[in-house]
């Protein structure tokens, strides 16, 4: 018997053969993870009609936005977050959109809305921190100046970056600006970390200030952060869950698989996974973490990155900071259950060895949990992320134990590990002195084959002006979403930049 191929005209034939092909692909889309970026990439994508699939290595969405069920069933079991913690920013209209941030809008417009605490001032005033401990145990700074000079030059170097009047580095910009703490005061040690690593994750030397200050979070919407205590089983992501649960249906989600390989070329995509399946699909929208890209990306790409962006990743520029969590629950409490946030100084010179703790315990936050968070940066991170838990405890309690003699033994204990976590290697980009701005032409072009783009690259790092934050996951998963459906000719107006403002 003839084939049908046989019996159809040439062109016939041949546009029946390209239906084939394309009714073989697995979607018009395919979108590598199921975080911020993907999610919203995702939901971008069907309001246009657009078929999507997701590959997620996870068995869960958000990524790096996850929550845990924490504590003994004898105290209590809350909600806490393991990676994404704030709702940064004033929630005010700003920005190229004149708007209030998104996520801020779409956290607002659940029902009930996200419950979170006011931050005043962001995590990097000093005010906030209601007491500072010495090494043993005794108040300091009880008067406040030296939290308050620490603030006045935070204030002074984002008055002054961007002016290309600074040094390169947080650490010269502060001293510039009078920030100069005393090696051998313990106080002023402390206020220093948490001035400088709390948020960045790395010690002031090494940050790049002209490309991290000023910051358009708060530039755009406002100076305040909001630190989220929601008790829903799924915390921050439910609000993922609620901005997509008429757009991503769990079919669109494959889980639980691992991209060992994308390949393109002129005639799409071919995303292979760990255990050898394969995928295709005109175009893939990727979101690996910088650190994975930073270590993979000749594996990942077939062919690789081109040069330029090649030799971004590979630098030391360009690279994944970490913070880490430690979450302690108590069967009672036994400090100053008034205060909120504190600084606890250390005698040794290493200011980073458990400076920071949070009561979660106090009214405004989780009443009846009974729990401390503390947070470490790098290098303290590395060092105890591999150490094992109990060692990690009975360092912990050993420094609390100088504070509060009354310490009693934990009942229910937890420590991140981003740093550790294949999927991540870290808990957000970071730019370090030498990263060259302009390098972000290079980092956020899709990849070609030929004259098609086969490749966009999404994700928190590659948001230039909102790296760092799921304000920068979000907007570059929808950016580069917009950016697809323009060149295909499904949108008629070229997006907004907004990462790139």
């Amino acid at each position: 018997m003839r084939s049908l191929l046989a019996l159809l005209p040439l062109a016939s034939a041949q546009d029946l053969f390209l239906k084939q092909e394309v009714a073989k692909k697995d979607a018009e889309v395919l979108i590598v993870g199921a975080g911020w970026s993907g999610m919203s990439a995702a939901h971008q994508l069907a309001q246009h009609g657009v078929s999507f699939k997701i590959i997620e290595a996870r068995e869960y969405t958000g990524g790096r936005t996850h929550s845990i069920q924490f504590g003994d069933p004898s105290v209590s079991v809350n909600t806490m977050e393991i990676g994404s913690g704030w709702l940064e920013s004033s929630g005010t209209k700003g920005g190229p959109e004149n708007a209030p941030p998104p996520l801020w809008t779409a956290s607002q417009a659940m029902s009930p809305p996200l419950k979170v605490a006011f931050v005043p001032g962001s995590s990097q005033n000093m005010s906030n921190y209601q007491r500072v401990y010495t090494v043993d145990g005794k108040l300091a700074d009880t008067d406040g100046k030296i939290r308050d000079a620490a603030n006045a030059a935070y204030a002074c170097i984002g008055a002054a970056s961007g002016k290309g009047k600074t040094d390169p580095t947080v650490r010269h910009a502060l001293e510039a600006c009078g920030w100069k703490p005393d090696p051998s005061n313990e106080i002023e040690q402390v206020i220093d970390w948490a001035l400088t690593v709390d948020d960045p994750g790395m010690i002031a030397s090494q940050q790049a200030l002209s490309l991290t200050l000023p910051d358009p979070v708060y530039e755009w919407w406002g100076p305040d952060d909001h630190f989220i205590i929601d008790q829903r089983p799924r915390g921050y992501a439910s609000v993922l869950d609620d901005l997509t649960k008429d757009t991503v249906k769990s079919e669109d989600i494959i889980f639980n698989t691992k991209v060992r390989n994308v390949a393109y070329d002129s005639q799409g995509v071919t995303i292979t996974a760990e255990d050898g399946t394969t995928y295709t699909a005109d175009v893939a929208i990727t979101t690996f973490p910088l650190g994975v890209l930073n270590r993979q990306h000749r594996e990942l790409f077939t062919p690789n990155v081109p040069s330029k962006l090649a030799k971004v990743l590979d630098s030391d520029t360009f690279i994944m900071s970490n913070l880490t969590r430690i979450y302690l629950q108590f069967p009672e409490v036994f400090w100053d259950n008034s205060a909120s946030k504190w600084l606890a100084a250390n005698g040794d010179g290493d200011a980073g060895e458990f400076p920071e703790y949070i009561n979660f315990n106090h009214a405004e936050r989780v009443p009846g949990s009974n729990t401390l968070l503390l947070f470490l940066g790098n290098p303290e991170s590395v060092k105890y992320e591999s150490m094992e838990d109990a060692d990690v405890s009975s360092a912990v309690m050993k420094k609390l134990r100088k504070q509060f003699p009354k310490a009693v033994d934990p009942v229910a204990f937890h420590i991140t590990r981003w740093g550790l976590d294949p999927l991540a290697f870290g808990c957000y980009s970071t730019l370090k002195p030498g990263f060259i701005d302009d390098s972000y032409s290079s980092i956020v072009k899709p990849l070609k084959a030929g004259k098609h783009h086969r490749v966009y690259m999404a994700g928190e790092a590659m948001c230039d002006d909102l790296s760092g934050s799921t304000y920068g996951a979000y907007q570059s998963g929808r950016q580069q979403a917009l950016t697809y459906l323009h060149t295909a000719g499904k949108v008629a107006h070229k997006p907004k930049e907004i990462c790139w403002a």
